[in-house]
């Protein structure tokens, strides 16, 4: 399925739940098949609201189907943006290479894959760890080429900023989510592609701990495309080292191309932990803060 379809998930359900340990989502937000006009920094900021809403949407469903503890969650296919390959469902006469196979080239043109992937990327992450008890996986399409973290080509590879997204979320994040409480949540209003203007939290924060050693690790996306937010962190845990490692690039259109790379992993000591500790976050960033 692409979608949470009510009817074909009441009907899927109704007769197959019984059988089922998986209900598939996938979903792409701006989408380009025909026409490569791509989202700009601040529109993709938009798709970012409610980015988990079809999670929300089928765990109600299994939930009134008595099945959410039996079913999981997998959003077996996602992305910021769909593929642009244009006349793909068409049935016209006399489409030739130039006009259905080469504008797929665009695809890989690595300017594209700037920070506004990154943050949707780091986003999106971060709203299926929170759905974690329900999500079982969540496969990122593709991997390599087109909209893929990694672009190759004869002599050698780039790694586009979505690639260090995942890295820093796979290597460097906590493996339980722990409940976090925020207060003060800075906002800002954006313009979707549509024209419709739209509030959202600049920042979006998620807290992790090690099963197997003690510390804290927090996933803190500023989306500001220009603007620095400081964060205080209020907890007990004097005199354990704070390390900041995040993605942030000179601008929000920066990115990583074959010779060029604006878009790396940087890491800051920050010393040790104090109660109420002010922390600056870059603006357009994906960051990870390790107190341990």
């Amino acid at each position: 399925m692409t979608l949470p379809d009510l009817e074909w998930n009441i009907d899927l359900l109704k007769h197959c739940g019984d059988y089922l340990d998986w209900i598939s989502i996938h979903e792409y937000w701006d989408m380009v098949p025909e026409k490569n006009d791509l989202a700009t920094y601040e529109q993709c900021l938009a798709y970012t609201i409610g980015i988990d809403h079809a999670i929300d949407e089928v765990r109600g469903l299994l939930r009134a189907m008595k099945l959410d503890k039996k079913i999981k969650i997998a959003f077996d296919e996602w992305n910021l943006r769909s593929w642009h390959h244009p006349n793909v469902h068409t049935i016209k006469q006399g489409i030739d290479k130039k006009d259905f196979l080469d504008p797929r080239d665009k695809n890989d043109d690595n300017s594209q894959y700037t920070m506004a992937d990154a943050i949707f990327t780091a986003s999106f992450l971060s709203a299926m760890n929170r759905n974690c008890d329900i999500v079982g996986m969540a496969n990122f399409a593709p991997i390599v080429n087109t909209r893929g973290c990694i672009y190759s080509y004869s002599e050698g590879i780039v790694l586009r900023s979505t690639y260090h997204v995942f890295d820093l979320y796979v290597n460097y994040l906590g493996d339980t989510i722990i409940d976090l409480w925020s207060e003060g949540m800075p906002t800002m209003r954006v313009t979707h592609k549509n024209g419709r203007e739209m509030e959202l939290d600049t920042l979006d924060i998620l807290a992790t701990k090690w099963s197997d050693k003690p510390g804290i690790a927090l996933s803190v996306i500023n989306k500001h495309p220009v603007e620095s937010q400081k964060i205080s962190l209020s907890f007990s845990c004097s005199g354990t080292k704070v390390t900041l490692l995040g993605i942030s690039g000179e601008t929000p259109d920066s990115y990583n191309d074959v010779d060029k790379n604006e878009v790396v992993i940087f890491k800051e000591d920050l010393g040790n932990f104090r109660e109420d500790m002010y922390i600056e976050i870059k603006p357009h960033s994906v960051n990870i803060i390790q107190i341990y």
